[in-house]
């Protein structure tokens, strides 16, 4: 389950980055407009219609949620494939023992 879950978050990371730049390439919302900060030259997104300045560009800010969505659909795919697999251990297992204790009943006879 361990290397399940790992491989989720590389993937989820590479996905998630993906998302990420995908939204950055796309234009401001309307209302929307960048401002370089002159002390730190970072730049900051103004809502116009509030008058809010956001460190986080905000497609990012709309894209939050959406990811979080996948996220969770992701992880419980995961874990019910996990438990799937964890069951079909148990029966291979419960089969395999019979198998052996049949062999071994077999033998007693011989």
């Amino acid at each position: 389950m361990q290397r399940c879950h790992a491989a989720f978050e590389v993937e989820w990371q590479q996905f998630a980055k993906r998302e990420q730049l995908r939204a950055l390439q796309q234009p401001l919302p309307r209302n929307w407009v960048p401002q370089l900060e002159a002390a730190t030259n970072e730049v900051l997104y103004l809502d116009t219609r509030s008058n809010e300045l956001h460190r986080v560009h905000p497609n990012l800010t709309q894209l939050k949620p959406h990811l979080e969505a996948q996220r969770a659909a992701g992880l419980r795919h995961v874990q019910a494939t996990a438990q799937h697999v964890r069951e079909q251990q148990e029966l291979i297992c419960g089969a395999a023992g019979g198998v052996l204790d049949d062999l071994h009943a077999q033998m007693l006879l011989m």
